[in-house]
């Protein structure tokens, strides 16, 4: 079944609540993603109001090192940062990390500086992970894209020292482009094998020139011998430079803690993944996942880029939006309906969140009798 993405339905919504057909419209797509990324944080905002507890985005920084002093640059997107965890390499809760806080156990070692996390040495072992959960201060740029999912160059393996489960590229350090882990496309028959390691040595031709070797998890049914050989990252994406709809950002991190939602081959939205986006550089675009996604479509493929959020925020912002712009054409009786509509369901939403957290949870995290840190346990 063909599938939207976010932003298609959203500019949907605001188009039936302004009552403005597609076609011949005032507003254009791009402008209203403007205003969608600014409203995001607002209906976020309004969300939060009054909880005790409020409803927050998590975001993880991995340690890499314990033997110097590190600064992790931090996504342009993360406003307040009210509540901060250490886990352990596995994932398992370690403690709480509260700056203002005489109970704070790492002290100095760890705080939020300069839009980056700067972690003292020796503070926090390598790999560990420090969770920072945020009230979101807006969104990294929105939009659809369409690229080659990730298949770089052709690159032939030469001749004869290749067998069904072994690559040989003669003479060049290919390393970077056919990782542990990404899929490789064996020519003759089309078939996709994962790559289990990849390094530089002789491949067989004794000239004493490193060559690359790349071991498949899997045996071909055929040998790679002379053929073109496709590298698949099956973690990332290279974004769009030129998106359909919406821009690019290029700020330093700008995706990290966004969604990737793959929406399929082009013309065929039949629907592939949502990811988190770990990692994003905004030099070479290439959008790291937190989690690979097995498969995926090949040759053009699209996707888009939206907010961390929960499915029913979608009609929330659409109407938030619908009513900025109601108000900016004059249209005041549209716009008293439209922030009638958007008044009961934001009421709902904050009643059930209430429910859900309760009054109590925040007691426990704060310098108060109800926290164990505070007894020293």
């Amino acid at each position: 079944m063909s599938q939207t993405g976010f932003l298609t339905r959203i500019i949907s919504d605001v188009r039936d609540a302004l009552d403005e057909p597609d076609t011949n419209a005032k507003w254009t797509d791009a402008k209203i993603i403007r205003y969608i990324e600014t409203s995001y944080a607002m209906v976020f905002a309004d969300l939060n109001r009054g909880l005790q507890d409020p409803v927050l985005i998590p975001y993880d920084v991995t340690s890499t090192t314990d033997s110097a002093d590190k600064w992790y640059a931090l996504p342009p997107i993360i406003g307040a940062i009210p509540r901060i965890t250490m886990l352990d390499s596995s994932g398992n809760f370690l403690s709480n990390i509260r700056f203002n806080s005489m109970w704070n156990p790492y002290g100095q070692g760890i705080k939020v500086m300069q839009n980056g996390l700067f972690i003292k040495k020796g503070a926090v072992p390598t790999n560990n992970q420090i969770r920072l959960e945020f009230v979101p201060s807006g969104t990294a740029h929105l939009h659809i894209g369409q690229v080659t999912n990730n298949i770089e160059a052709a690159r032939t393996a030469h001749a004869t020292y290749c067998t069904t489960t072994v690559i040989v590229i003669l003479d060049n350090d290919y390393t970077a482009e056919f990782p542990v882990d990404s899929w490789v496309e064996n020519s003759s028959d089309s078939a996709w094998h994962q790559v289990s390691s990849v390094v530089m040595g002789d491949g067989g031709d004794g000239d004493g020139d490193d060559d690359t070797i790349i071991t498949m998890s899997t045996t071909a049914t055929t040998s790679w011998d002379g053929l073109s050989v496709q590298a698949f990252y099956n973690d990332r994406l290279v974004l769009d430079s030129t998106p359909s709809v919406g821009t690019l950002d290029n700020r330093l991190q700008a995706y990290a803690g966004s969604v990737l939602r793959i929406l399929g081959s082009s013309d065929n939205h039949n629907f592939v993944a949502d990811r988190i986006i770990n990692t994003y550089s905004n030099t070479t675009r290439a959008a790291v996942s937190l989690f690979d996604w097995q498969t995926g479509p090949s040759g053009n493929v699209d996707y888009e880029i939206a907010p961390l959020m929960d499915r029913v925020l979608e009609l929330p912002i659409g109407l938030y939006v619908a009513r900025i712009i109601a108000g900016i054409e004059g249209d005041s009786k549209r716009t008293g309906a439209i922030a009638a509509n958007y008044r009961d369901m934001m009421r709902t939403l904050r009643l059930n969140n209430a429910n859900y957290h309760g009054y109590m949870s925040s007691l426990f995290r704060g310098d108060t009798p109800q926290n164990p840190q505070y007894w020293g346990r």
